[in-house]
């Protein structure tokens, strides 16, 4: 990400967007961009859609019991 560039774009006029982190513009990352994410899955890449978020168990097909966390599930399509 360090090369990727982004501007704010006002009429014909760019200029270079300053980096700021989540907490510095009010963000929160369950709360927004986590919601954001399942909204707008185009983000991750093209052809991605959401098919689970917020689970943490389950037991595999022999029953085996597995645990993981993720905040957002994606596939592609």
């Amino acid at each position: 990400m360090a090369q990727d560039l982004v501007y704010l774009v006002e009429g014909s006029v760019a200029t270079p967007a300053v980096r700021v982190s989540l907490a510095e513009a009010g963000l929160k990352e369950r709360e927004d961009l986590q919601e954001w994410v399942v909204v707008h899955p185009e983000v991750i890449g093209d052809g991605v859609r959401v098919i689970t978020i917020e689970y943490d168990r389950w037991s595999t097909g022999s029953g085996t019991k597995a645990c993981f966390i993720s905040r957002v599930r994606a596939t592609r399509r």
